[in-house]
């Protein structure tokens, strides 16, 4: 009985102990915890054994050593090692008191550094400075990052920056010219230079030192900024930006930092003497923000005109600022009207010392055609479309009221390139039409310079005016059947020649088109043509792939072709078919992604698992530098990995994960993701962070771009900014956070369109101003895509209050403000863009609306549905601004009343609704006729739709809009299909699909180009595709023909109406090359024919068995999946490739067929992508994977996103206790 009751005793401690291990680690004593871990050395043993002694004896976790008894913490010592018994006495006195104040250096050296290690950072922080840095010295000799970190954050007000930084010249070493830092160096160095400017700002010494020490680069821009001497600020521009004209000078937080230190130079520039303005202006004009011109009086201006004019600005508001203040200098100033006054014979001498700057000036001052002029070609150079005011007065006075059609050659022949790129169509057309554009002026406005944002594709008006005219141009140029003088053509109509053009292209040809892509927006050609231009670039030029930019290379085929190395696909994103493939079968480790950091983005959860534990700091810092991040499965995976790393670090094996974060300084946190630090964000946990790491968390989320900020919710990206507001709130002390100027706004990045609205309002001018490059999309953030900030109603409320209290009142606006402004209108209210001039407002076409480059256009489709989900319905700032200047564009009617005076005003009896009818002047204006409706779409005149196709089939519309718009192309050629012209069929677009199945013969189905116009627009019914599929196969192909890869990129979307047999006949190496173009087919082909094709993808010379597939094959059959059997047999990680297009096409038979872990690795773009109805269809099983996915790290998901992973031992550790008593006794 007592052998029994033992055990009953031994099994209730057991019991006992296990249901302590979730808030405590074991609590049984000392000695059965060192022999229970002796145990397990499958764990480990050593260094579980030293971690688990340091939990106890260790700062870690902050409390234990406060709650021993005087002696208690020095028996502990004891314990871990006999050395401890042979410290100096004057250490043990101080550990027994917990005194630090008199041990001196020659203590500390006798100190065994593991022992020092072990006591705490409070203890010691009544060290004097002396002996303070000779346990900075030790941690560093030793390479003891966590010890120095803890207490250096510990300290810091006793260590000067400046000797830390000479501490760590000592430990670094000379590798190649660069710098190598230890571990321990390396976080040193971040305290130091993380603080170097809190007390009193830098010094002109001490950046002469960093310079000398070549430290300088590591300084973050916002110490930077707290520069305050004149001298310094000096010193260090010359340092960093001796040569503006580098590139890294563009970003915006150096743009930033570089005006604070011209400010701090010269003083507020209100006070700058004339002087001073013409020295800045000739070196850093560009950085000095439209709000700091906006201080320099006029008379200032007047007097530095001459060097400002020359100079290189920003933006197009920094330019008008200026221009704004020297008319006002000369006496041009609104009246109480709005109107603006001054001396008509003046303005000649004012354009002349303007110049470029005479882009600025406001049209209603004048009616001189010279001067109407000036302003029309100094804005196409600047890439600003002109006013319509000055194009309109300026053709009035060259026309004197004659009819467009009566216009002769000698007429129009006077025309510049700039005024022509400007002009209503109908002006183009008849310049056309009596051949009044020479050569000479083709080649100005095909070879335009693309502007540094857009391109010349990014205004739709000037794309529209080259769609038109392509045909005229191009037949300028033909040489014979299908061959053009492709060196002479200009790039902006290489597109022009069609897919025959293409397929007939020689070397010579291909290698000019093949130069000219270094600026790939110069040159606009179609999907068919660019995958036919690479077909032929691989059969025939050898060494191609490098010089391919990203919007051709996401055509490149796997299956033929050399393979493109990691440097060649950093342009296209990291969901790109050749990027996973590249990455896939890769073992990941710091110095593979610092060689390749295209393999950043595609990181798979299974790779993440094979990394060594230790390398997972410098894995994340990598992913931290990365401008294209993995995906979220990959993310939680880090996140998981993470917080084992900090478990091992800190021995807190039972914490949970949103603790975890206390155990690492600010120094780690400066090199870590905002995207794996947000599983770590807990609003109760986080607001205990010291300051400095709750602002380097902020700085690592502004750091972050668009799409991958996305991925975080905004519940947890706003507990993010407060903190670290708050941080730095705590860290300016006694002045607070009162408003927040460059400094700040340089720490919170482009989290600033997270802002909260009371925070928009603390924005200074000049903040304001660099905030809203990121607001309005505009920056080159995202390798390319421009994306508008996706806003709340409250915050685009604030932004709009912050406009309107820099800019003024809408409706005082002139065309310049308008245009400048641009990017920023669809902020306003509606009753606000009402009040802004419909001249001005109509020509407004920003490029962050425009379509983004083509291997673009799911990120930017992802996006905006991950807008709609966070606003919970579809963002209707940009629909709103459409209607508007839409309405604007038919309240001008047409072009005869913007030349002919008096025909513009409605008489008073007339109650139309748009008098003159519907022309391409408005449809340009426009830029498409999505905001048309059934009624005005049908008063544009069958005979003027030529001059506008392009940007009538640009937008799918409704069916019986498309068929109206078809019946209207129709009859504006003699009411016979056969009489369009393979150029209108070409420009068409979306119109085609508006053809009538009786029509279909009527199409030359023989000629390339006009299947590869029909082929392309999605929509086409069923029984016009196998209409259209019979026909080709009759005038073209024999049963016995076998499809070539120029077949099936040609073919595209008619393949869906051959019918199964004939598909079964493609040889599938020719498939393979061909899938590029095919993967993206019209998501309503007919299941059974995306299957025919998926099974030729099936072959083991294209993809192969769908149970060996990878993320790269899902994504390189696209649309394909919808028709596959069996989907269970894909491995799950390969469903990290879906796309949001093939996700949302997905049949619920075949989503039902999906696991629970299939479901668990759809990316969270792809999954918020499906429809309700889509989701609903799924299990509950299934919903909650692809709502996990899509919610990400919430701050209020606690423990439960990562496990803590020392429960197994734990409870193996109590068991085998258990069990070897138990055996020893019974």
């Amino acid at each position: 009985m007592a052998q029994l009751g033992l055990f009953v005793a031994l099994f209730a401690l057991v019991v006992c102990s296990i249901a302590a291990t979730s808030k405590n680690y074991i609590t049984l004593n000392d000695d059965i915890r060192h022999n229970a871990l002796e145990e397990i050395a499958p764990w480990n043993q050593n260094l579980q054994i030293r971690q688990l002694w340091k939990r106890d004896t260790s700062s870690d976790n902050g409390l234990n050593w406060k709650h021993l008894p005087a002696s208690g913490y020095l028996k502990k010592l004891y314990k871990l090692s006999k050395e401890a018994k042979n410290l100096p006495e004057p250490i043990k006195e101080a550990i027994k008191n917990r005194d630090f104040s008199s041990i001196t250096v020659e203590d500390v050296k006798q100190v065994n550094v593991t022992i020092l290690e072990y006591i705490p950072p409070e203890m010691m922080a009544n060290m004097n400075e002396t002996v303070l840095e000779q346990v900075v010295s030790k941690f560093l000799s030793f390479n003891r990052p966590n010890a120095l970190g803890r207490l250096v954050e510990t300290v810091s007000e006793k260590l000067s920056p400046v000797t830390l930084l000479d501490k760590i010249k000592q430990t670094t070493s000379q590798q190649t010219g660069h710098q190598v830092f230890n571990d321990a160096s390396g976080v040193l160095l971040y305290s130091a230079v993380s603080r170097l400017g809190d007390i009193g700002g830098l010094t002109e010494r001490q950046i002469t030192k960093l310079k000398g020490q070549d430290l300088l680069k590591f300084v973050p821009e916002e110490q930077l900024m707290r520069v305050n001497e004149s001298n310094a600020a000096k010193a260090l521009l010359e340092a960093l930006y001796g040569n503006t004209d580098n590139p890294e000078a563009n970003e915006p937080d150096d743009k930033a930092l570089v005006y604070k230190l011209v400010e701090t130079q010269n003083g507020p520039p209100k006070d700058w003497s004339e002087e001073t303005i013409r020295t800045v202006a000739s070196k850093y004009l560009k950085f000095l923000p439209a709000a700091t011109l906006k201080q320099f009086s006029p008379d200032k201006i007047s007097n530095s005109i001459f060097n400002l004019r020359d100079g290189n600005f920003d933006t197009p508001l920094q330019a008008k600022t200026v221009a704004d203040s020297y008319m006002a200098s000369e006496g041009f100033t609104k009246n109480s009207e709005g109107i603006i006054e001054g001396k008509p014979d003046k303005l000649q001498g004012i354009f002349d010392t303007l110049k470029s700057l005479s882009a600025f000036v406001n049209p209603s001052v004048t009616n001189n055609p010279n001067l109407l002029s000036t302003i029309i070609s100094e804005c196409d150079k600047l890439k600003l479309p002109a006013p319509l005011q000055a194009v309109s007065k300026f053709l009035k006075s060259q026309f004197r009221g004659k009819n467009i059609s009566s216009l002769t050659k000698d007429e129009l022949r006077h025309l510049k390139p700039d005024v022509l790129r400007n002009c209503p169509p109908e002006v183009v057309s008849r310049a056309m039409e009596t051949n009044a554009i020479d050569d000479a002026k083709v080649k100005e406005i095909g070879n335009a310079e693309p502007s540094k944002n857009d391109g010349i594709f990014g205004n739709s008006f000037f794309k529209g005016m080259i769609a038109q005219m392509t045909s005229f141009v191009v037949q300028k140029f033909k040489e014979g059947v299908n061959k053009y003088n492709v060196q002479s053509l200009p790039s902006s109509f290489i597109g022009g020649i069609g897919v025959k053009g293409t397929q007939n292209l020689d070397n010579t040809q291909l290698l000019s088109i093949l130069d000219r892509l270094k600026d790939p927006r110069s040159v606009d050609m179609s999907d068919e043509q660019k995958a036919l231009f690479l077909k032929k670039l691989t059969d025939t030029v050898p060494d191609w792939s490098s010089r391919i930019p990203p919007e051709y290379a996401f055509l490149i085929p796997r299956t033929k072709g050399k393979y493109m190395n990691g440097e060649e696909l950093n342009g296209l994103p990291s969901d790109s078919e050749l990027r996973l493939v590249h990455a896939q079968g890769k073992l990941i480790n710091p110095g593979l992604l610092e060689r390749d950091p295209s393999l950043i983005g595609t990181l798979t959860p299974k790779q993440v698992e094979s990394i060594d534990l230790q390398n997972i700091p410098a894995i994340l810092a990598a992913v931290r530098k990365s401008k294209d991040g993995p995906q979220p499965q990959t993310l939680k995976a880090l996140s998981k990995r993470f917080a084992e790393y900090i478990r091992l670090k800190s021995d807190e094996y039972d914490t949970e994960d949103k603790k975890l974060l206390k155990f690492i300084t600010a120094a780690e946190v400066s090199k870590l993701p905002a995207s794996v630090l947000a599983y770590f964000v807990d609003k109760r946990q986080t607001a205990k962070l010291p300051a400095s790491v709750r602002k380097e968390m902020m700085i690592a989320l502004g750091e972050m771009t668009t799409k991958d900020r996305a991925l975080i919710p905004d519940k947890t990206r706003e507990e993010i900014i407060l903190q670290g507001l708050d941080a730095l709130d705590s860290i300016l002390g006694d002045e607070g956070l009162k408003t927040i100027d460059l400094p700040d706004l340089a720490a919170i990045g482009h989290s600033v369109v997270d802002l909260h609205p009371n925070i928009i309002q603390k924005l200074t001018p000049v903040a304001f101003e660099q905030a809203l490059d990121m607001i309005q999309g505009t920056t080159e953030e995202d390798g390319g895509l421009k994306q508008r900030a996706c806003l709340n109603p409250e915050q685009k409320k604030a932004w709009r209050n912050k406009i309107i209290e820099n800019y003024g009142k809408p409706k005082s606006w002139d065309p310049s403000t308008v245009s400048t402004l641009c990017c920023l209108l669809p902020l306003l209210d509606e009753d606000d863009l009402k009040k802004i001039d419909k001249e001005s407002i109509v020509t407004c076409h920003c490029i962050s609306d425009s379509s983004p480059p083509p291997h673009l256009i799911e990120t930017k489709k992802s996006l905006d549905k991950a807008c709609e989900k966070r606003l919970g319905k579809p963002d209707d700032t940009k629909k709103v601004f459409e209607k508007i200047r839409t309405k604007g564009a038919l309240d001008l009617s047409d072009l005869e009343s913007q030349i002919i005076p008096g025909l513009r005003k409605k008489r008073a009896h007339d109650h139309s609704k748009h008098k003159r009818g519907l022309t391409c002047f408005v449809v340009r204006l426009a830029g498409n006729p999505a905001e048309f409706d059934h009624d005005t779409l049908a008063t544009l005149k069958p005979k003027d739709m030529k001059d506008c196709l392009y940007e009538l089939g640009s937008v799918k519309l409704s069916h019986g809009d498309e068929r109206l718009l078809w019946d209207k192309l129709v009859e504006a050629n003699g009411r016979l299909v056969r009489n369009i012209p393979v150029d209108q069929l070409k420009q068409a677009g979306y119109i085609l699909t508006g053809i009538k199945s009786e029509e279909v013969n009527d199409l030359d189905l023989a000629d390339d180009d006009v299947i590869a116009a029909i082929s392309r627009p999605l929509g086409f019914s069923k029984t016009l595709l196998t209409k259209m599929a019979g026909r080709i196969e009759m005038v073209r192909y024999n049963q016995e023909h076998k499809f070539v890869v120029s077949d099936l990129i040609i073919l595209r979307n008619i393949l869906c109406g051959f019918n199964i047999e004939t598909l079964q006949r493609i040889v599938p190496e020719t498939f393979g090359e061909a899938l590029p173009i095919l993967r993206d087919l019209d998501p309503n082909c007919e299941l059974s024919h995306l299957a025919a094709l998926l099974n030729i993808a099936m072959h083991e010379k294209v993809y192969g068995d769908p149970g060996n597939w990878t993320a790269a094959d899902v994504r390189g059959v696209g649309i394909l999946l919808k028709g596959v059997n069996g989907v269970k047999k894909i491995p799950p990680e390969a469903f990290l490739g879906l796309s949001p297009t093939v996700a949302a096409g997905l049949t619920e038979n075949t989503l039902n067929q999906l696991s629970k872990e299939q479901l668990s690795f759809i990316p969270k773009f792809s999954a918020q992508g499906m429809s309700e109805a889509q989701v609903n269809s799924l299990s509950l099983e299934g919903q909650e994977a692809l709502h996990e996915t899509i919610q990400g790290p919430l701050v209020t998901d606690a423990a439960r996103i990562l496990q803590p992973i020392s429960t197994l031992p734990t409870l193996f550790t109590i068991f085998s206790i258990f069990v070897t008593i138990t055996t020893n006794i019974f």
